[in-house]
Parts: C-alpha cells; structure tokens; sequence
C-alpha cells in the first residue's frame, strides 16, 4: 500500500515538474521575442539616428553661420505663414478698435 502511494505521488511530482518546465518554456519563448523585437527596434532606432546626424551635418555644410529655425518657425512654415510673426495677432484691427 505505501509503495502505491509512493508510486502515485511520483507521478504527480512527474506531472507538476513537466507542467512547471512546458510553462517555463513557453515564458522563456515569449521573453525571447521580445528581446528580438527590441533589438530589431534598437537597430532601426540607429539607422535613423545616423541619418538624422547626416542631415545635421548636411545643414551645417549649407549653412555654417546660421542658427538652426526655432520650433515657431517651422511651425509658421507648416501652416503656410511665413511672416514670422505670431499667429494670435493677425486677426486684430490695423487701429487696435474692434
């Protein structure tokens, strides 16, 4: 009789370890992906990093006294303003009565 329970309890010790590696497997499958996915991220995040130094460094070939155009400025170029001034204003009278 305690060679029997002995035998089943074995089994069940069999069954839980089998279980317990299939789930570590499959989690050790999952974090594998993910650190391929993010290394196939890092290596696109550097590509764009070194175009984007070339495009610096382009620019300052092209323009080696300019300062770089502030965010407003792209901004106004984006809307299709090129004056320059600020977009809050222009709505007001030329003689400042409304």
């Amino acid at each position: 009789m305690l060679r029997m329970q002995l035998m089943c309890m074995k089994q069940s010790m069999d069954k839980q370890t089998e279980a317990s590696s299939s789930r570590r497997s499959s989690k050790s499958s999952q974090l594998w992906d993910i650190y391929a996915m993010c290394k196939s991220m890092n290596n696109q995040l550097k590509i764009v990093h070194q175009q984007c130094d070339r495009s610096i460094a382009t620019w300052k070939a092209l323009h080696p006294n300019a300062l770089p155009p502030t965010p407003s400025q792209t901004d106004d170029e984006e809307n299709g303003d090129d004056d320059g001034g600020d977009e809050k204003g222009e709505d007001a009278p030329a003689n400042g009565n409304e």
